[in-house]
C-alpha cells in the first residue's frame, strides 16, 4: 500500500500547522488574562456572532428562518406543495395495486373522491424488438374506457397486465402546471410482475388532471402519452439479476475487513486529511490483465484505504491480488482505467489520486510499474482514452471537477456560481500519448479550451460526424453539457449548434 510523494507532502504540511494552530489555540483558551481577569470562555455549539439573538438551542435566528422555508408552504411555493401532497396520494394509490385493501372500510379503499375519465389502456402494441431474451412492444394508440372510479378502472387495467398482483407500481409526478379549474402533473408509471409465464417491466408516462385543491388533491382524469411493455423471457419468472456480491468475493479477507463497510463506518476510524469524503465518487475498471480471457477488476477507494485490484478466476469467483501487483493506492481515487498505452498488448493501468494521475505499465501477469506520475489542473472525476490523432496509440482525456486548490475547495470559490449554469469548475485536460510514456498536454493547442470551465462529471470519445476521427461529449453536474467535434486532430465547441447542451 502507499501514498503518492505528493499527497505525502501535503499531509506533513497540514500537520505542522495543525500543530501551530493548537498551540495558538491552548494560549488562548486560557482562563486568565496575564493580568489576573476572566478570559473570554470557549463555548461549544454554534457561535453566534455579536448582536445575534439565538432562536432556540438548534439555531441562530438567520438559520432558523432559513430552516423555516424548507416548508414549502411557509415559503408561499403552491406548486411544490400541491406536488407533495399529490405524490404521498399517488404513493398510497400504488401501493393499493400491490397490496389490495383486505375490508371496504380501509382508507386506502378510496384515495380518490370524483369519478375520472380514464384514457390508459393502448389500443394496439407494436414490436420494436425482440432476441431470444427480450421482447419490447410499444404503443401507437389508446382508447378511453370511459368515467369511473379510479380505483376500479387501474385494478382492471393492471389485470390485463399481470397475471395476478404486480411485484411492484412506482408512481412519480415530475411536472406541475396550473389552469383556471385544474392542475395537470405528468407523471411516470413504473410496474412489474408476470405474464404468460415471464417476467414483465411496464413503463409509461400519463397525464393527470386535478381539482385545485391543493392540501387534498383529487383526480379528474387521465391521458396516456406513452406505454411500453418488456417481457424477460429468458429466465421465466425467474428474477433477471441474482445479488452474487458474496459468493464471487466472500473468501477475501478484504472483503469481509473492507468493501462490507460504507463510509459512515470509515469516518470514525479515518482522518479526513487523508481524503476521505462523504460523497465518495468511486469508479472500477474492467480488463484482462493476465492473458486467461477473463476480466478482471480494479476498484477505486476513499483516502486512506487501499485500492482493490481481484482477478477472475475459471469458476467466476475473485481474488484479491492487489500487494503482488503494487496497485494499492491508499490516496483518494475517483477513476482508472485498463487499456494498452504502450502498444505491448497488455492493458496497463492509469488512476486517478485526488488532483493527480499515475500511468502504470503492466507486464501481462497483473505486475504493475509506475511509468509516469503528472499533476492535473483540477480534482478528476473520470477519464476516457481515445487515439485522437490517429497516430496509432491511446491519448487520455480527463475531467476536472472541483479546482485542485485546498482552499478554494472549502471556501466559496469551490462552489457552483451561478448554480444553474456554473462556469468556476475545474479545468479538463487533453493528454497526447507521445510514445516511451511520454505524455504531452494539448489541451489548448487543439481547441479544447473553449468553455472548459465547468463541472465534468464524465466524457465520452465516438465518431458522431463518420468523417474517421472520434469527437468528444463531456457531461457537467451544474449546467450544460459541452461538444467538441474533432477536426483532423483540432476540436471545436459545437454543443449550442447541434442542441446538445
Amino acid at each position: 500500500m502507499r501514498f503518492s510523494a505528493e499527497i505525502l507532502h501535503t499531509r506533513l504540511r497540514k500537520a505542522i500547522l495543525l500543530s501551530l494552530w493548537l498551540g495558538a489555540l491552548v494560549v488562548a483558551c486560557s482562563d486568565e488574562n496575564a493580568d489576573g481577569s476572566e478570559a473570554n470562555t470557549i463555548q461549544l455549539g454554534i457561535a453566534t456572532a455579536p448582536g445575534l439573538k439565538e432562536a432556540s438551542g438548534r439555531y441562530v435566528a438567520p438559520l432558523a428562518d432559513a430552516m423555516n422555508r424548507v416548508d414549502p408552504e411557509q415559503d408561499g411555493w403552491e406548486s411544490e406543495v400541491f406536488s407533495e401532497n399529490a405524490s404521498e396520494k399517488l404513493k398510497k394509490w400504488a401501493k393499493t395495486l400491490t397490496h389490495p385493501p383486505k375490508t371496504s372500510s380501509d382508507p386506502k379503499k378510496n384515495l380518490f373522491a370524483a369519478p375520472v375519465t380514464f384514457g390508459l389502456k393502448p389500443k394496439d402494441l407494436g414490436l420494436v424488438f425482440e432476441n431470444a431474451s427480450f421482447v419490447v412492444k410499444r404503443a401507437h394508440d389508446f382508447q378511453t374506457l370511459g368515467q369511473g372510479h379510479p380505483n376500479e378502472l387501474i385494478e382492471s387495467f393492471m389485470e390485463s397486465l399481470f397475471d395476478g398482483l404486480p411485484k411492484h407500481v412506482e408512481l412519480k409526478p415530475f411536472k406541475v402546471s396550473f389552469g383556471k379549474a385544474s392542475v395537470f402533473t405528468r407523471v411516470y408509471f413504473h410496474a412489474n410482475g408476470v405474464q404468460s409465464g415471464a417476467r414483465k417491466q411496464v413503463n409509461a408516462e400519463r397525464k393527470l388532471e386535478w381539482n385545485r385543491n391543493t392540501q387534498d388533491p383529487w383526480l379528474r382524469s387521465i391521458e396516456a402519452i406513452s406505454h411500453e411493455e418488456i417481457l424477460a423471457i429468458a429466465k421465466g419468472e425467474a428474477p433477471l439479476y441474482d445479488d452474487c456480491t458474496e459468493a464471487v468475493l466472500g473468501q477475501n479477507a478484504s472483503y469481509r475487513d473492507q468493501l462490507l463497510h460504507g463510509t459512515d463506518h470509515w469516518r470514525t476510524r479515518l482522518s479526513r486529511d487523508m481524503g476521505l469524503d462523504v460523497i465518495a465518487h468511486h469508479g472500477m475498471a474492467l480488463g484482462d490483465l493476465n492473458g486467461d480471457d477473463l476480466e478482471d477488476i480494479y476498484l477505486c477507494q476513499q483516502g486512506g484505504l487501499p485500492n482493490r485490484l481481484f482477478l477472475r478466476n475459471a469458476d467466476g469467483t475473485l481474488k484479491d491480488v492487489t500487494q503482488d501487483s503494487q496497485t494499492g493506492w491508499l490516496d483518494y481515487s475517483t477513476s482508472a482505467l485498463l487499456v494498452d498505452f504502450d502498444n505491448d498488448g497488455y492493458r496497463d493501468l492509469v488512476v486517478c489520486l485526488a488532483d493527480q494521475i499515475v500511468f502504470m505499465s503492466n507486464d501481462g501477469a497483473a505486475r504493475f510499474t509506475v511509468r509516469n506520475q503528472m499533476s492535473t489542473a483540477a480534482q478528476t472525476f473520470s477519464m476516457t482514452a481515445a487515439d485522437y490523432d490517429l497516430d496509432g496509440d491511446l491519448d487520455l482525456f480527463v475531467c476536472g471537477y472541483n479546482p485542485s486548490h485546498d482552499f478554494e475547495q472549502a471556501s466559496v470559490m469551490g462552489e457552483p456560481v451561478p448554480y444553474h449554469d456554473a462556469e468556476n469548475g475545474g479545468h479538463n485536460l487533453l493528454f497526447r500519448n507521445e510514445g516511451n510514456w511520454r505524455f504531452s498536454d494539448l489541451t489548448n493547442a487543439t481547441g479544447l479550451n473553449v468553455q472548459n470551465n465547468r463541472f465534468s462529471f464524465a466524457a465520452t470519445w465516438m465518431d458522431f460526424d463518420r468523417d474517421g476521427d472520434p469527437d468528444l461529449y463531456v457531461a457537467n453536474d451544474y449546467g450544460r453539457n459541452n461538444f467538441y467535434r474533432n477536426n483532423g486532430g483540432m476540436f471545436t465547441e459545437i454543443s449550442a449548434v447541434w442542441r446538445v447542451e
